[in-house]
């Protein structure tokens, strides 16, 4: 497959690294996404719903930056894919994921730049989905420190984030019945 989406020259301040300068202050962060997905039907009918709607992307992929507070680029990048290879509502499926994170100020390796970069087919990202009640709630990444999910279904039956005083949870809406939720340890 040739059609494909590109994001470049994405800037976040976010908290990343594992040094203790880098818990305590945000430090910019690029990053590019390059999808692989069939563009033939959005073209033809010039349908927003037939493709990715690149302003919901930014705020999604910002989002979960800002949310996961990651200790690793690497961490980071592989939940970006999985996000982004995880099937949506609108039945719009991406079949491959390149995303790239590059740290522009990154403490004791200047003046290089460290970047990152993962990709992924979507047959090789397994993500598991339970109902609970009404609610359709999609488990994309989880690691010991972070879970990432999106809920779908009536937002007045979603379950509540949990009060755990160990975990800090962070929610976007998406629209159209749904909820990407990040939930972190909390620092």
């Amino acid at each position: 497959m040739t059609d494909k989406i590109q994001l470049s020259r994405i800037r976040v301040n976010v908290i990343v690294g594992i040094l203790p300068p880098e818990r305590l202050l945000p430090q910019p962060v690029e990053i590019g996404v390059d999808l692989s997905l069939d563009l033939n039907e959005a073209g033809y009918k010039g349908d927003l719903s037939k493709t990715i709607d690149y302003s919901a992307l930014l705020k999604q992929v910002s989002f979960i930056m800002h949310a996961g507070k990651f200790e690793l680029l690497e961490t980071a990048a592989l939940a970006i894919v999985h996000y982004l290879l995880t099937p949506a509502a609108n039945g719009v499926n991406i079949k491959r994921a390149r995303v790239s994170l590059c740290k522009r100020q990154a403490p004791r390796v200047s003046p290089a730049l460290p970047k990152v970069s993962i990709t992924r087919e979507s047959d090789q990202v397994k993500t598991s989905e339970e109902k609970v009640g009404e609610v359709i709630v999609q488990q994309i990444f989880s690691n010991k420190s972070l879970l990432i999910q999106r809920l779908s279904g009536r937002s007045a039956l979603f379950p509540p984030a949990d009060n755990n005083s160990k975990f800090k949870t962070e929610d976007l809406d998406l629209g159209n019945g749904s909820l990407l939720r990040v939930r972190t340890l909390a620092t």
